[in-house]
C-alpha cells in the first residue's frame, strides 16, 4: 500500500496544481519581547500551538532526482483543534512549490507567500476535534547562508534543522509543511524513494525496506516519540551501517546504529569507541536514555553537528580513526537529554539547549579521564568568555536573552557550561544530580524557560535559586573577589577579608559559596568553603590545630566560575613555564638551592583598586595580577606579561586603560608598572622591569618584563593627569621634564637625541623624527643634559633636567 502511495504522489501532484486556490490573508509577524529572564524573548510562532495540536507527521520523500537537487514529496498531517471555531490553519513551507493540499473531504483552499501557508480547512473544528490534510509539494530545499538547512554536496543529500542567520531558527519548513517552533512536538513516519543503490536514514527505528523496480529502494522509518520540527531528519548516500547494542540502566537494549558509507565505518568505529562508555556516564548523571535508538549518521559536512534525535548528522571530516573528536560525540549525544528530551522553549533560552551540552562535553571528560580534565576544559571555556565572548558576539549578553544573532554563540555555548558548572556548585553534586533526573522524568518531551528550570530545581535546594539565576543567568558580566587580607584571631580560627568587585555586572552577588584553601610552609594543604556576598565580606575558617598556614587561596582549583584566572605549579626545573591561563610567562632561572618552587598566579579581570588612582598613578581599571611563590632569596624568577589596548586586535584585553591613555596624549612610553605586597599595602612602582614597546610606542601592543619576581600584587598604570602639552612647530621647539618622562618636542624634523650624565658619560642615543618621550620611572636622582641636534642643518636644542 505504501508502494502504490508514492508512486501515485508526482500523478496526484500534477492532476492538483489547478486545484491551487489564492485568497488574501494577512501575513504573521515575528514577535520580539525583551523580556527579563528568557519567559518571552522571542515568539516565532509558538502561539499556534495553543490553538491546533500537531499530532503526526507523515512524511513522503522521492529523492530519484537528488543529482538535481530536487526532492518530490508529500506530507500528511494530523492534528486535533485545542478551541473552537477554528477556520485556517498556518504553516510555515519556505522555498518549495505547493501542488496541492487535500483533506479527506476533498481539496483545500490555501494561499502561500513566502514561508507562510494558510490553508483553509472548510467546516470549523471546535476543542477536541481532530483533522487531517495531506500537502503536495516539490522543489529544492534550500540552506542557511552561513550554517543549516538542507544540503546536496558529493552524492548525499541531508538537512541540519537549524540555521544560524535564519528566524526563526529551526529550519523544518525547509523540507515539510509545519509548525516551525520550539514548543510544537509531533511522532513522525518517513516513506523515502532512492535510486542509484543509496538509501535512507532517519528518525526512530526502521520498519521495512521495499525493493521497487530495479535499483530503486522505498525505506520506512517511524519514530514514536514526539519531538519538534527541528529535530526531524533525513539522510540520503549509498550507506550501510554498523550496529552495536547498549544495555539501558533500565535493562532495556537499546540499538546503537553508525551510519556512514562502507569505506568510513572502520574509522567511524574507532573515534567512537567510547560510546558506550559515554552513554553509560549520562545515564548515570542524568538519567534513562527514553529514545528507541540511538544513532550518528555520517555527512560530509565540515563544521559543527546537528542532534536530530536518534540519528545525529555528524562531520565525516572528524571520524578520522582517533578520539580527537570525541567530545562532539559527547555533545550531541548529550542533547537526547538537552535539548531533545526537554527543549528550550524559545531561542533566546538557547543556552538549556547548547550551554548544558558544552556542560556534558565536560562531564563525560570526567567520567572517562577525572576531574582534572574537567576543570581544565572549564578554564578553556572561562577564559574564553573573559577574553573574547564580548568580540566574538558583538557585546556582553547574559545566558538568557540573547538576540537572534547571539543564538549560537559563545555566551550561549560557553557561558552556559560555565552557569551549569556554577549551579552544580552551589547546590552541590548529590542535590544537583537528582534535580536533574527528575527534571528529565517529570517534563520529559516538553519545552522549558529559564524560569521554569529554576523553579523546578528549588524543590531540591535550600540554596536561593532566585538569587542565583537572577545574577549569573538573567544579568551580564562577572563578579570578581579577591583576597584583601587573612589575620589569625585565636588559635586554629583565622579571619578572611573577602573584596568583591564587578566585571561588567550591574549588581553585587550574595551568598556565593566560595572554596578556600590554606597552603602551609611544607606544602600541606587544608581546602574548606566559605559563603561571600556583597562588596565586603569577613568570614572566619577553622583549621586543624596543628596546621599552621602560610597563604590562603580562594577557589584554588575552580570549583566556581568568576572573573579570574588562576592557575599554579611546582617548577621542578630551571626554564620557561607558561601560566597561559593568568597570561603571564614565568622563567625559573635559578632555583635557589630548591628542588622546586611552588607558585600561584591570578590574573583578576576588574579594576586592580576601587579608587583607580592613587597618587600619581592611574591604576589599570581592566585587570591585576596576584603572584605568590614559595621561592627564596637564592632564587631568580623573572616574567613577562603582555598589554593589549589595539581595538583592531581580538586580544582587545585592556581597553578602558589605553581609553585613558588616548584621551591624556599619552603613547606606550608612559606606562609603567605597579606592585604592592598584599591587599591592604598602597600601590607603588615597582623597581626592577622594563617595557617593551615593539614594534612602536603607539600601537597599544608590548610586553612588561618583571626581574626578580616578587610574590605580590601587580597592575598596569599611567601617570595620573592629562598630558596637556600641544605640538610645537620649528619656531618653538624645545626639551622639558614633566611627569617622569623627558618631553623632546621638536615637530617633525629627523635628529639624534642623546641624554648625559652630570659627568658627562652617554647614556642614550635614539634617531628621532618625530615628538618623542623618554619616560624615567627608573631614573635615579640627579641633573641630566639632553642634548637634540638635527641631521638635515646644524640647529640644535639642548636642556638641562633635574629629577628629584
Amino acid at each position: 500500500m505504501r508502494t502504490i502511495m508514492l508512486f501515485l504522489l508526482a500523478l496526484i501532484s500534477d492532476l492538483c496544481v489547478n486545484g491551487q486556490i489564492h485568497k488574501h490573508h494577512c501575513q504573521s509577524s515575528k514577535k520580539f519581547l525583551p523580556l527579563r529572564g528568557g519567559d518571552a524573548i522571542e515568539d516565532p510562532g509558538n502561539s499556534r500551538s495553543d490553538s491546533i495540536d500537531i499530532q503526526h507527521y507523515e512524511i513522503s520523500l522521492d529523492f530519484t532526482m537528488m543529482d538535481d537537487d530536487l526532492i518530490k514529496a508529500s506530507c500528511k498531517i494530523s492534528y486535533t483543534a485545542l478551541m473552537d471555531d477554528i477556520e485556517q490553519i498556518h504553516l510555515d513551507l519556505l522555498g518549495l512549490t505547493v501542488d496541492s493540499i487535500i483533506s479527506p473531504n476533498g481539496l483545500l483552499e490555501y494561499n502561500h507567500s513566502n514561508s507562510d501557508l494558510f490553508v483553509q480547512i472548510g467546516n470549523a473544528l471546535n476543542n477536541g476535534d481532530a483533522g487531517d490534510m495531506t500537502v503536495y509539494y516539490h522543489g529544492s530545499p534550500q540552506s542557511d547562508p552561513t550554517w543549516g538547512g538542507f544540503y546536496f554536496s558529493s552524492g548525499y543529500a541531508y538537512n541540519l534543522g537549524v540555521g544560524f542567520t535564519s528566524v526563526p531558527h529551526n529550519l523544518g519548513r525547509i523540507w515539510f509543511p509545519c509548525f516551525d517552533n520550539f514548543v510544537e512536538r509531533s511522532t513522525y513516519s518517513f516513506h523515502v524513494l532512492t535510486n542509484e543503490n543509496r538509501t535512507a536514514y532517519c528518525n526512530g527505528m526502521r520498519t521495512a525496506v521495499d525493493e521497487i523496480g530495479v535499483d530503486s529502494l522505498l525505506t520506512h522509518w517511524q519514530l514514536d516519540q514526539t519531538i519538534p520540527t527541528y529535530l526531524a531528519c533525513v539522510a540520503v548516500t549509498n550507506y550501510t551501517h554498523v550496529e552495536q547494542n547498549y544495555v539501558s540502566i533500565t535493562g532495556d537494549n537499546i540499538p546503537m546504529w553508525l551510519v556512514a558509507k562502507a569505506a568510513d565505518t572502520t574509522d567511524m568505529k574507532l573515534s567512537m569507541i567510547n560510546l558506550t562508555s559515554c552513554m553509560t556516564g549520562f545515564e548515570d548523571h542524568y538519567g534513562p536514555y527514553r529514545w528507541s535508538r540511538v544513532g550518528f549518521t555520517a555527512v560530509p559536512f565540515n563544521a559543527g553537528a546537528m542532534e536530530h534525535a536518534t540519528s545525529i548528522a555528524y562531520p565525516l571530516i572528524t571520524l578520522d580513526g582517533t578520539t580527537t573528536y570525541e567530545t562532539l560525540m559527547a555533545h550531541e549525544l548529550s542533547h537526547h537529554w538537552w535539548g531533545d528530551l526537554v527543549t528550550c522553549r524559545n531561542a533566546g533560552d538557547m543556552w538549556l539547549n547548547e550551554g548544558w551540552a558544552k556542560f556534558s562535553e565536560a562531564l563525560f571528560l570526567e567520567n572517562l579521564y577525572g576531574a582534572d580534565e574537567y576543570h581544565e576544559f572549564m578554564m578553556d571555556l572561562l577564559k574564553d568568555i573573559l577574553l573574547y565572548a564580548h568580540r566574538n558576539d558583538g557585546e556582553r549578553y547574559p545566558v538568557s536573552g540573547v538576540p537572534n544573532t547571539a543564538t549560537y554563540g559563545d555566551h550561549v555555548y560557553n557561558k552556559g557550561a560555565l552557569m551549569a558548572h556554577n549551579l552544580r556548585a552551589y547546590m552541590g553534586d548529590v542535590a544537583f544530580f537528582e534535580a536533574i533526573q527528575s527534571m528529565m522524568n517529570d517534563r520529559q518531551f516538553t519545552a522549558h524557560t529559564s524560569s521554569d528550570f529554576r523553579d523546578f530545581l528549588q524543590d531540591f535546594t535550600l540554596v536561593d535559586l532566585t538569587g542565583f539565576f537572577d545574577n549569573w543567568v538573567f544579568e551580564p558580566g562577572f563578579p570578581e573577589f579577591r583576597l584583601k587580607q587573612f589575620l589569625q584571631t585565636n588559635g586554629s580560627d583565622w579571619e578572611l577579608h573577602i573584596d568583591q568587585f564587578r566585571h561588567y555586572s550591574s549588581d553585587y552577588y550574595e551568598n556565593v559559596p566560595i572554596s578556600v584553601s590554606a597552603r602551609s610552609a611544607s606544602g600541606e594543604v587544608w581546602i574548606g568553603e566559605v559563603v561571600a556576598g556583597g562588596q565586603n565580606s569577613i568570614v572566619t575558617v577553622t583549621l586543624p590545630s596543628d596546621f599552621e598556614p602560610e597563604i590562603f587561596f580562594l577557589n584554588p582549583t575552580g570549583e566556581l566560575n568568576y572573573a579570574v584566572l588562576g592557575e599554579e605549579k611546582s617548577m621542578n626545573d630551571d626554564g620557561l613555564n607558561n601560566f597561559s591561563y593568568a597570561e603571564m610567562e614565568v622563567d625559573v632561572e635559578t632555583l635557589g638551592g630548591q628542588d622546586s618552587i611552588f607558585m600561584r598566579v591570578e590574573n583578576h579581570w576588574a579594576a586592580a583598586d576601587e579608587n583607580l588612582v592613587q597618587g600619581e598613578y592611574y591604576i589599570s581599571p581592566d585587570r591585576w595580577w596576584n603572584v605568590w611563590h614559595n621561592g627564596l632569596d637564592d632564587s631568580e624568577i623573572t616574567a613577562t606579561i603582555r598589554y593589549y589596548g589595539n581595538e583592531s586586535d581580538n586580544k582587545f584585553f585592556d581597553p578602558l586603560l589605553f581609553e585613558y591613555f588616548e584621551a591624556n596624549n599619552y603613547n606606550e612610553d608612559s606606562l609603567v608598572l605597579l606592585y604592592r605586597p598584599d591587599g591592604v599595602s598602597a600601590w607603588q612602582l615597582f623597581q626592577n622591569y622594563e617595557v617593551l614597546t615593539s614594534p612602536g610606542i603607539d600601537n597599544w601592543s608590548g610586553r612588561i618584563r618583571i626581574f626578580d619576581l616578587q610574590t605580590g600584587q601587580y597592575a598596569f598604570g599611567a601617570p595620573t593627569g592629562p598630558n596637556n602639552v600641544s605640538e610645537f612647530n620649528s619656531s618653538s621647539q624645545t626639551i622639558y621634564y614633566n611627569n617622569n618622562r623627558i618631553a623632546c618636542r621638536i615637530g617633525r624634523a629627523e635628529g639624534m637625541l642623546r641624554v648625559y650624565d652630570a659627568e658627562g658619560s652617554l647614556l642614550m642615543e635614539k634617531l628621532t623624527k618625530d615628538n618623542t618621550d623618554i619616560p624615567t620611572v627608573q631614573w635615579a636622582k640627579g641633573v641630566y643634559i639632553v642634548n637634540w641636534s638635527s641631521v638635515v642643518n646644524q640647529q640644535q636644542i639642548t636642556s638641562k633636567i633635574i629629577i628629584d
